[in-house]
């Protein structure tokens, strides 16, 4: 949005269809054989008596531990489609106009955790050479 390739709505579109289409953690914990269908119904009932979270309600019942709960987390977290995927599917954005954000973001984060690359005030760099001396120094940086 920062950007302007996407207006809000569709924005808020693409991440009302990413959270339709990321996979219930009780259905991941099913299919990991972690619970059974009566458990999950246990979960589900104590959810909507209580309130609170799948995965914290499964700890306190005894059904599943703090470190499965992780697992189908993440696992829940990789199996998401990706937002920027969802614009391109829509036609909002091309795929190499969304490949050249991601860049530019990535670049900018790095910037962000690492400073500005030495001698970038004073040099006039194409992108590719601010990528590869970005690269190099967050390169040296890991091995320091």
């Amino acid at each position: 949005m920062d950007e302007g390739v996407a207006t809000a709505d569709q924005i808020v579109a693409a991440l009302d269809e990413q959270l339709a289409k990321t996979p219930q953690f009780g259905k991941l914990a099913l299919g990991r054989k972690l619970l059974t269908i009566q458990q999950i119904w246990h979960i589900l009932n104590h959810q909507a008596d209580h309130g609170g979270r799948f995965g914290e309600i499964g700890v306190s019942l005894g059904f599943l531990t703090e470190n499965q709960v992780q697992q189908i987390l993440v696992l829940q977290m990789e199996s998401r489609p990706k937002i920027g995927e969802l614009l391109v599917a829509a036609g909002v954005v091309s795929e190499p106009e969304m490949n050249a954000l991601l860049e530019r973001y990535r670049l900018r984060r790095m910037t962000d955790v690492l400073g500005p690359v030495p001698e970038a005030e004073n040099d006039e760099w194409t992108e590719n050479e601010s990528h590869t001396r970005l690269t190099v120094a967050v390169a040296e940086a890991i091995e320091a």
